[in-house]
């Protein structure tokens, strides 16, 4: 299971923005409802996130991995200096935590729909 929450990190400094967290339990029950934050999220990109656990194979054009599954993560990020809505992908692996440096953002280029680098998008 993953949750999103809005994490202020300047709690002494209401004028800066809030970031989003992505957390993950593998069984919330087990783990008493305690969730393991990944940290790595691209604020710029992934300021406000909807995850969504995917099975790889349904999704064509994604990155190749050898995980059955993946997380999409549908992100917003600036205000009124422009940002916009993004997309991106990591793989998933049974027992593992998600490691936020597999990462991938999508560009919309048809040639090369995803790209490990945040500022391609």
């Amino acid at each position: 299971m993953f949750v999103v929450y809005r994490l202020n990190l300047y709690p002494d400094d209401p004028a800066r923005d809030y970031v989003s967290a992505l957390t993950s339990s593998p069984d919330p029950e087990l783990s008493e409802g305690v969730f393991d934050r990944i940290d790595g999220l691209d604020p710029s990109k992934l300021s406000q996130v909807a995850p969504v656990v995917i099975r790889n194979d349904e999704l064509p054009d994604l990155p190749e991995s050898d995980a059955a599954d993946g997380l999409i993560m549908l992100g917003q990020a600036g205000r009124w200096d422009g940002g916009g809505i993004y997309l991106a992908w990591m793989p998933l692996r049974k027992n593992l935590t998600p490691n936020p440096e597999e990462i991938w953002y999508y560009t919309g280029d048809r040639l090369s729909a995803f790209s490990a680098r945040a500022d391609r998008t």
